[in-house]
């Protein structure tokens, strides 16, 4: 599976090189445009050995998880700004909300940060122009917090479901290499909720939207490992 993920943008990216090399370079209509599928593609291999990196240290225990109280609404904002301008770009709403009765809750900041950025970018990704996707924070129960990602996007058929967080696992293969996903984000996001004994839930109707949730208890977790 990782040659086969590796292979595309290499082919890719050499074949743009050898077609300039050859003479497309002098062409003002189409050199330009090579150059930025090169750097499309090898801005996919970059995003491919990073996620790499970060699975294979969540599975080798190499990265350790850390335990501590945090805001949710400053997290919330840095997640909306660091995002908002691929959301406008796909003329995408992007929306983050806290309710009043959450303010923090325990777990692995940079980890749940990296959870979040990956569901909310994914929920972009699978949602067309004019749609709106939803980060939300909500009591889930009196020492819970429900963290929500909710789209009204193209939707997932029933029978991908069970196999969202495989490796390399896509629903729409064309349309994630398109958006230059790698197909491990959610593996990713499994990994590190696995390591808060928590779980992701998904919900969603072909069509209509999908919605990807989970909790994080609002004191003290017992040590956490890796999963």
């Amino acid at each position: 599976n990782v040659s086969h993920e590796l292979k595309t943008p290499i082919f890719s990216a050499q074949g743009f090189a050898e077609t300039l090399l050859d003479g497309a370079l002098d062409d003002e209509q189409v050199n330009r445009t090579f150059l930025e599928k090169i750097l499309h593609n090898v801005t996919r291999l970059e995003h491919l050995a990073r996620d790499l990196s970060a699975i294979t240290k969540i599975e080798t225990g190499e990265m350790e998880m850390a335990q501590e109280q945090f805001d949710l609404a400053p997290l919330f904002q840095e997640i909306q700004d660091s995002l908002e301008l691929k959301a406008d770009e796909k003329d995408i709403t992007l929306r983050t909300d806290v309710a009043d009765e959450v303010v923090s809750a325990y777990g692995d900041t940079d980890r749940i940060r990296r959870v979040l950025v990956n569901l909310v970018d994914n929920a972009i990704k699978y949602t067309d122009a004019g749609g709106t996707v939803a980060l939300q924070a909500r009591p889930h129960s009196a020492e819970e917090v429900a963290f929500q990602v909710q789209d009204n996007g193209i939707g997932i058929p029933d029978e991908h479901l069970a196999r969202l967080t495989e490796r390399f696992y896509r629903v729409d293969k064309s349309r994630s290499r398109n958006e230059g996903g790698t197909g491990l984000g959610l593996a990713i996001v499994k990994h590190i909720l696995g390591a808060h004994d928590r779980d992701l839930h998904v919900e969603s109707t072909p069509g209509e939207g999908s919605t990807f949730w989970f909790t994080l208890p609002t004191t003290p977790l017992p040590t956490l490992s890796t999963a």
